[in-house]
């Protein structure tokens, strides 16, 4: 199968950009969205994607202690519930700024 193909047949998975990407974007915009949040699962970069045209902030929650690899990640459910909402309170003062 070459590139051109797969890309018929899988766009969703060559193409960060879907028509369920654009509804999700603008009913975002329609409703002034400014959080894109992403699972530890999905790409992080489609977030990102997102949250650039819709003037937001990408942001990514753990939904389990010990999820992160990163020093000072959160290992019991107290901490991650720390890191939660101490990540929400980040991201919506980021929000806040634009426009």
């Amino acid at each position: 199968m070459n590139c051109q193909n797969a890309r018929e047949i899988f766009p969703e998975l060559l193409d960060s950009r879907t028509a369920a990407t654009e509804q999700l974007e603008a009913r975002a915009k329609a409703d002034g969205a400014k959080l894109v949040e992403c699972s530890a699962f999905y790409p992080y970069s489609r977030a990102e994607e997102v949250a650039q045209r819709i003037g937001g902030v990408p942001l990514r929650l753990p939904t389990q202690p010990g999820e992160e690899q990163a020093e000072g990640a959160a290992t019991d459910l107290f901490a991650m519930f720390d890191a939660i909402f101490s990540r929400l309170e980040a991201a919506s003062r980021e929000a806040g700024k634009r426009p």
